[in-house]
């Protein structure tokens, strides 16, 4: 995140980015809920399940007064 000082100190313009999954490493089905529901359906450790997702980036611009 990085501020931008436009007019005044009271106005800027904010650029923001953010990375998912940045480094393109598979996440193997995390254990959601503490009774281990997501372990126990089959979707744990299971690759297949976790091919289709990649990086995202998302970039915001915001003016802020």
């Amino acid at each position: 995140m990085k501020n931008f000082t436009l007019f005044r100190e009271s106005q800027f313009f904010q650029i923001r980015a953010d990375f998912f999954n940045a480094f393109n490493h598979p996440n193997y089905g995390l254990v959601s809920s503490p009774t281990f529901g997501n372990a126990l359906s089959g979707d744990f450790l299971n690759v297949g399940s976790t091919i289709g997702g990649g990086r995202s980036v998302v970039l915001w611009g915001k003016f802020v007064f």
